[in-house]
């Protein structure tokens, strides 16, 4: 066999290609080796992304529920209470009032919308009862 020559020991299951002059170089991947790799990496960016837009539309629309039910100040002092103590519980009452409302939405399907944030709280609330400092 001469240098020019490829050794071709492929199989199915190699994921190695060995060239004559004994390099060893790494099997292409397949298109769908490709697509399966990029659908899992593009999962994860749409599902971050579509985290930081539940928590964004969960703000503003409790600031607009606070707003109409109790005032601008009130609102105000929530986006604060928030921003600064990590205390989300009335934005996210704020927005279970936003929807219902201003939005008019039905409270059930307002309650399924705030629901992944207040079941966030509970284990926070807990852990916070039962740890000293």
């Amino acid at each position: 066999m001469s240098e020019d020559e490829v050794d071709k020991k492929i199989t199915e299951d190699d994921m190695e290609i060995t060239t004559g002059d004994g390099a060893v170089y790494e099997k292409p991947k397949s298109l769908t080796e490709r697509l399966k790799s990029l659908s899992s990496t593009g999962f994860g960016v749409v599902a971050v992304i579509a985290i930081i837009g539940y928590g964004i539309a969960t703000m503003v629309i409790g600031y607009i529920g606070i707003e109409e039910t109790l005032g601008a100040g009130w609102a105000m002092a929530a986006l604060i209470a928030m921003a600064l103590f990590k205390f989300t519980l009335p934005m996210s009452i704020g927005a279970f009032f936003g929807l219902i409302e201003v939005f008019n939405w039905h409270w059930a399907f307002a309650l399924i919308f705030v629901m992944p944030g207040l079941l966030l709280l509970i284990p926070v609330f807990l852990m916070s009862f039962f740890t000293k400092k």
